[in-house]
């Protein structure tokens, strides 16, 4: 929460739009787009996840990734619960270059869909959370999931990297959950 508001902060104080800021606004800071990849600026994959948008686009993600940790950092432990932010805002990247080809894609929804992919997969594949609460969290989270992508498909924003972060959520996530079991908490 506190990387993403900060390079917010940092774009804002440097001139980036507050509220719409355009591609040509995001691309230096770090947004996704396959040109840039595919010419070696890899490193977007990553830095994308902590670019923004627009206040709106930040407030919704960090409230995103506020609800998720509520229910998933308790237990992964922050370790596992920073790898698989990461890696699944990495896979959301990956889809999001593969799906669109030109398009400039920034934020951390992709990653925030990831913990929500891993929170669906535990709930649905593991006995991680007690029985009597596992529907109304189920119930949460298909709200959630759904809200976004049908918002997602109604004012454009890239579904793709959300699809790519939620399914390569649930692997990772119950993958992160298993290894623990096996290897002891550490």
């Amino acid at each position: 929460m506190d990387i993403n508001l900060l390079v917010f902060l940092l774009m804002v104080f440097s001139g980036v739009h507050i509220i719409y800021p355009n591609a040509a606004e995001l691309l230096p800071w770090g947004a996704n787009r396959r040109l840039e990849i595919t010419d070696g600026e890899w490193w977007r994959l990553l830095t994308s996840m902590f670019v923004h948008s627009g206040l709106l686009h930040l407030i919704m993600n960090l409230v995103g990734l506020g609800l998720a940790g509520i229910f998933l950092e308790p237990v992964l432990r922050r370790k596992n619960y920073l790898i698989l932010y990461i890696l699944s805002g990495i896979c959301g990247s990956l889809t999001s270059i593969w799906w669109h080809p030109h398009t400039a894609s920034v934020g951390a929804s992709g990653a925030i869909f990831g913990l929500f992919g891993a929170l669906l997969g535990l709930l649905l594949f593991t006995d991680t959370f007690p029985k009597g609460g596992n529907k109304g969290i189920l119930v949460f989270v298909g709200l959630y999931v759904g809200f976004n992508l049908l918002m997602g498909l109604l004012v454009g924003v890239d579904n793709a990297a959300h699809i790519g972060g939620l399914l390569s959520g649930a692997l990772i996530g119950i993958l992160l959950y298993r290894l623990d079991a096996t290897h002891g908490k550490s």
